[in-house]
């Protein structure tokens, strides 16, 4: 799904796209629509059967307008996490030890939940290395159908924020560096092992790093 793609490749919202998703447990549906109805300034759209639409009040027309965010449900059992939501079904399914205990992965200047196997995940259905633009777009405020197209994630290395990893020699640690080009953002040292623990703050010239060990508790992705 775009939120794993967008928090593992570019630690933050994918460039080219224009909406969030969020996955909840079926199980919360009725809390979740009660809390989103009650917020003040902003609408539920909660059809059946379809993703729900989260959004401002003060757009044009009573139809959701963007931007907005789309709200899946998932279910799960002793042994695997699926989707709920017709959309989506054909993208999330998993072992249930793949995705829980939950981890977290940075966006922005955020740490969010995500799934514990998040790479293995990722890896097991997809091209990493390629990138996708989807066949929609929302914000003319209706949705406007755009032709699939697909590059490799290269050739975009020098204009959309991307995070790029590098084994370190001592084969136990990843080098993660988010940047465009050679413009760095941050560079975070990734271990496998414990819990996230910010090391230091500096700054190089114009450019403004944080290095950080990324300990992730006990469990390993097998």
């Amino acid at each position: 799904m775009r939120p794993q793609w967008a928090a593992y490749r570019h630690q933050g919202l994918i460039p080219w796209d224009d909406d969030i998703d969020i996955v909840l447990n079926a199980s919360q549906w009725r809390e979740a629509h009660h809390a989103l109805r009650s917020v003040p300034g902003f609408r539920l759209y909660a059809p059946r059967n379809q993703q729900w639409k989260f959004f401002m009040m003060d757009g044009p027309g009573d139809f959701y307008q963007w931007p907005f965010l789309d709200l899946y449900f998932f279910a799960e059992d002793d042994t695997h996490v699926w989707a709920l939501t017709p959309m989506i079904k054909h993208e999330l399914l998993a072992e249930r030890g793949h995705v829980f205990p939950l981890t977290s992965v940075r966006w922005e200047t955020w740490l969010l939940p995500a799934p514990r196997c998040l790479t293995r995940i990722l890896t097991g259905s997809y091209d990493i290395n390629t990138c996708l633009r989807g066949t929609e777009t929302h914000k003319p405020n209706q949705t406007v159908y755009l032709q699939t197209h697909k590059v490799p994630c290269s050739r975009l290395h020098h204009v959309y924020p991307f995070v790029l990893r590098q084994a370190m020699a001592d084969g136990m640690n990843v080098l993660e560096s988010r940047r465009v080009g050679q413009h760095y953002f941050t560079i975070t040292q990734c271990s496998a092992r414990v819990f996230h623990i910010n090391v230091a703050h500096f700054t190089c010239g114009r450019l403004l790093f944080l290095v950080s060990v990324m300990l992730m508790e006990d469990h390993i992705c097998l």
